[in-house]
């Protein structure tokens, strides 16, 4: 039987997951983004995330479920189903009139070929990028992606009897454990039927499920938030088992793009699909005497670490304004830092936060293991796992910002110093 609709609509008419959080004990954030969730949270502008609440999903693990609105072209209506299809194939129609003034966003009135599509989303943060480092899955009638810029490589799953669905893999991820996690997780996940439109995100440090329209009923949320506990802890699982951590001290290979970015520093080179500029990595390390380190290799010899985000940039060595403490910086981004090409003809002052700055360093044999969220110290996220303490901190800029690195260095020295979690040196 269908769940009651509890979902509020305030005098604005903004939806509101209000209800819905007083009942699972999750904190209602509005339409603030999250960070650590940004894949799932920042649609490019905070008047297109309707509402947000964070704490433990059901299926027991943290992570974030929104409701947000996302613009496409009018011409693109024909890829929503408007749910009078009845559950099937069937052809799909434009969308019903009044869809597109769903939420107020902020696209000026004379840019109307656009169509405004409301969205559920759950998302959990899940450290994968180093055995997988894209993963889309949607059906094959819906919105399947269909890129061919030789990042993605397109997989049906036929052979694992989803016949309806197809995955998408992006470059440099391990083969084995994609094809694991498909069995797996996203197997289990796409076994009991779902809503229309409903994709599944492996990718920038997050598992994000997305459903079109404003789910309403707690069932369906917990439904919803709950594919996004199982796929996250299945991915977790599996890729546990295939990357053991490895010792913190070790160095780690340097990034293959190096040798190029370093006979041309002065040219523009760009890390795809991410969108990091990487003669920026390349001068802020240099600047520091920092050891660069493959970013893949990185997440591959600490998949256990709850780094938020892929890494685009990675930096060993001593730890900047810290009187030679050793550790490593890391550049992570949560989403991809580049804008949808057809965003800024509808939307005015897109953009938005797109990731953090990482601190490591050794930590004291007292410390004990955090939650992947840590603990919020000052304007930090202070975790600890497998001996390493970590420290993160929103950065200010898209991409690698030496004085920001060095001031979150000299913040997590400190911090971790005065609360006894620093390692003897």
């Amino acid at each position: 039987m269908r769940g009651v609709d509890t979902t509020r609509v305030d005098k604005a008419g903004h939806h509101e997951l209000t209800a819905y959080a007083a009942a699972r004990g999750l904190e209602r954030r509005g339409c603030r983004p999250q960070m650590g969730y940004l894949l799932a949270t920042c649609p490019w502008h905070e008047r297109l995330l309707v509402d947000v609440a964070r704490g433990t999903l059901p299926g027991g693990t943290p992570g974030v479920v929104a409701y947000e609105a996302r613009p496409f072209a009018q011409e693109m209506s024909w890829l929503f189903p408007t749910g009078d299809e009845g559950g099937g194939k069937g052809l799909l129609r434009d969308l019903k009139p009044g869809w597109r003034d769903v939420v107020p966003v902020p696209i000026p009135s004379w840019r109307t070929r656009y169509i405004t599509v409301p969205f559920t989303v759950a998302g959990a943060r899940v450290n994968h990028t180093g055995a997988v480092s894209g993963l889309r899955v949607a059906r094959t009638y819906e919105r399947g992606h269909q890129s061919s810029d030789g990042t993605w490589a397109r997989r049906p799953l036929d052979d694992l009897g989803l016949h309806d669905w197809v995955a998408e893999v992006r470059k440099r991820s391990d083969d084995a454990v994609v094809d694991e996690i498909l069995r797996g997780p996203v197997g289990q996940a796409l076994e009991v039927q779902r809503g229309p439109c409903f994709e599944i995100e492996i990718g920038y440090g997050q598992v994000v499920v997305v459903q079109q329209g404003f789910v309403a009923a707690h069932e369906e949320l917990d439904a919803l938030a709950g594919a996004a506990s199982l796929l996250a802890e299945g991915v977790r699982s599996i890729v546990r088992r295939a990357r053991p951590p490895q010792p913190f001290g070790e160095a780690l290979p340097e990034p293959e793009w190096l040798p190029q970015v370093a006979a041309l520093p002065g040219d523009k080179h760009t890390f795809w699909p991410v969108g990091a500029l990487l003669e920026r990595v390349y001068a802020v390390a240099g600047e520091r005497q920092m050891t660069l380190e493959d970013s893949f290799a990185f997440h591959s010899a600490f998949a256990n670490l709850p780094v938020p985000g892929e890494a685009f940039g990675v930096m060993r060595g001593p730890l900047p304004g810290t009187a030679g403490i050793h550790g490593r910086l890391a550049c992570c981004a949560e989403r991809q830092m580049q804008l949808p090409v057809d965003l800024p003809h509808w939307l005015d002052d897109a953009g938005g936060d797109v990731g953090c700055d990482v601190a490591m360093l050794p930590a004291a044999p007292v410390a004990a293991d955090t939650p992947d969220d840590g603990e919020r110290v000052e304007d930090l996220r202070i975790a600890v796992r497998d001996g390493v303490l970590l420290a993160w901190r929103r950065r200010p800029r898209w991409q690698a910002d030496g004085p920001a690195l060095d001031r979150l260095a000299s913040d997590a020295v400190r911090i971790a110093g005065n609360r006894g979690a620093l390692a003897a040196v």
